[in-house]
């Protein structure tokens, strides 16, 4: 990962997939979290608390880099679809890259925080 500070769960990637999605599931989803503020947010003068909780939209900085997915077999492939805000697929989609540690996926394009990733067995 390109941002500082961002830390990537270990325990996903160490459950076989159909211990963790269920045999029939050929579809999954996940999150990519680094700073995120409400338009307008302030800090109080100690920075201990908000003086001011801002409203929508949140900005995001967006986790920039590559996603190793891992225990997947018998996957084919697996195509990963950025959402929106609302939760709605976008039309950029990255399909993945088969590397020696598993299948390997460019992200922080477009700008998001969560992706859905569907698995072509």
């Amino acid at each position: 990962m390109t941002n500082p500070l961002v830390r990537v769960g270990d325990d996903v990637q160490q459950k076989p997939a159909d211990k963790l999605f269920g045999a029939y599931h050929h579809q999954f989803g996940f999150v990519t979290t680094a700073r995120s503020v409400n338009t307008g947010m302030t800090w109080n003068e100690n920075r201990t608390s908000l003086s001011n909780w801002g409203s929508a939209p949140t900005v995001i900085e967006p986790v920039k880099g590559k996603v190793i997915l891992r225990n997947l077999e018998p996957a084919k492939a697996i195509v990963v679809i950025p959402l929106n805000g609302a939760g709605e697929a976008s039309s950029n989609t990255s399909s993945t890259q088969n590397i020696k540690a598993g299948l390997e996926v460019s992200i922080g394009e477009p700008a998001t925080t969560w992706y859905l990733a569907r698995i072509e067995r």
